[in-house]
């Protein structure tokens, strides 16, 4: 699909509020989402030669870097939880996670053990555990799952949740192709009433990401999200594949590219707030700093990890502090309500 067919076109006249929409429009989801549909149909492409006719898997090892990959496309675009996501409820077949009660494997071993061939549509009915990311990540990388069930099960199923994955990414692809236009179209009947309604709803976006990321990417794992407080590696994002680290960072650099090629450092200076601008700078390197002191991978290093991801939380703390109350009174925004706070 062209990225030209996504471009969208301002003017000198533009105001700050669209010209922020639209830098992080044309230079944030749409190039993102178009990452996640190219890397999530080389995971499907890759996934359908994995078993050879004896129902052996072959090129594991290639295929989890597909699915690295495309795992690593989402985590730049996990924010945008509006638009053609949550219209077709889409959230949930991507990535079921947090799961504190193991419950992607149980779901997923569920299908394995079926002794009727499965099929796309047995799939789509099942549960959204067995279902995406998550699941996928499961069949790849845990030892169990290879050893469970019947080998035929094993490799139809591993196509199945891949293919099931880029027909998502496709579709959200194309959904954005037609919203995107929702966020210039402003009266009491549309969805969205002025412009300062679509830049509240894409700060509200970053800022709940945000959110999970200090609850519950770092607070969950460390404890601190609960009353006994103990390390708990198992509440790691991705903690099978040992790359939780790599997406905390994916979800920090992401919100940088908003921040910066996204235009939101450019609105706040435009709407004389320059001040939060270089405070919100200032909290991104200090989060830089504490990540290139974090060891890896997580699960292994969550007991040294602990004082860097410490800090990650302190700075994480602040910079919400300033989005959520400072900039947000600056800009005469009012967000919605969320509901991450790691319960």
């Amino acid at each position: 699909m062209n990225i030209a067919a996504f471009t969208l076109f301002g003017c000198s006249s533009e105001s700050p509020e669209h010209a922020f929409v639209r830098a992080t429009t044309e230079h944030i989801i749409i190039p993102s989402y178009l990452g996640l549909e190219k890397s999530s149909i080389a995971l499907s492409e890759a996934s359908h030669t994995f078993c050879n006719e004896n129902n052996e898997p072959i090129q594991k090892e290639q295929l989890q870097i597909h699915w690295h990959d495309t795992m690593a496309a989402w985590s730049t675009i996990q924010a945008i939880r509006f638009g053609p996501i949550s219209q077709q409820n889409l959230d949930w077949k991507l990535q079921f996670w947090p799961d504190k009660k193991n419950l992607v494997a149980q779901k997923t071993l569920g299908l394995l053990s079926q002794t009727e061939p499965l099929t796309s549509k047995q799939l789509s009915q099942a549960s959204v555990v067995a279902q995406g990311f998550s699941a996928l990540e499961f069949l790849l990388f845990d030892p169990q799952a290879m050893s469970a069930g019947k080998p035929e099960r094993y490799c139809e199923l591993v196509p199945l949740i891949s293919q099931q994955l880029s027909s998502i990414a496709q579709s959200l692809t194309k959904g954005w192709h037609s919203y995107q236009n929702d966020l210039f179209t402003y009266s009491d009947d549309a969805e969205f009433s002025s412009e300062l309604a679509v830049v509240a709803i894409l700060l509200d976006a970053y800022l709940s990401q945000l959110e999970i990321l200090k609850n519950q990417k770092i607070g969950q794992p460390l404890g601190s999200e609960r009353q006994n407080a103990r390390l708990n590696p198992y509440f790691l994002e991705a903690w099978r594949s040992q790359s939780s680290l790599v997406y905390i960072r994916n979800n920090i650099e992401a919100f940088h590219q908003f921040f910066n090629r996204g235009g939101l450092r450019t609105y706040l200076i435009k709407t004389n707030n320059s001040d939060y601008a270089e405070h919100i700078e200032r909290e991104l390197t200090a989060l830089n700093s504490a990540l290139s002191e974090t060891p890896a991978p997580l699960f292994t290093q969550l007991d040294a990890a602990q004082p860097s991801l410490e800090k990650m939380q302190t700075h994480l703390t602040t910079l919400i502090e300033v989005l959520s109350h400072d900039v947000t009174a600056a800009l005469g925004l009012t967000l919605g309500f969320n509901n991450n706070d790691g319960d």
